[in-house]
């Protein structure tokens, strides 16, 4: 992940802006869970509620 400051850019304005670059993708999250074993019922448990989460956020998109 590259943040190029911008001319006249305060600092804090680009780490605000690398923070949510990373976040959207999701990569510190990633690398969190990789930071410990997750045993394979561990992981399935993890990808239903992932999955759940998902369709409840699609169906919320529907009802606007």
């Amino acid at each position: 992940m590259k943040t190029m400051v911008r001319e006249n850019e305060p600092i804090e304005r680009a780490l605000r802006r690398f923070t949510t670059a990373v976040a959207k993708e999701g990569t510190l999250r990633l690398a969190r869970r990789r930071s410990r074993f997750e045993s394979a019922g561990d992981k399935r448990r993890r990808k239903q509620r992932e999955s759940r989460r998902r369709e409840r956020r699609a169906a919320a998109k529907l009802n606007r």
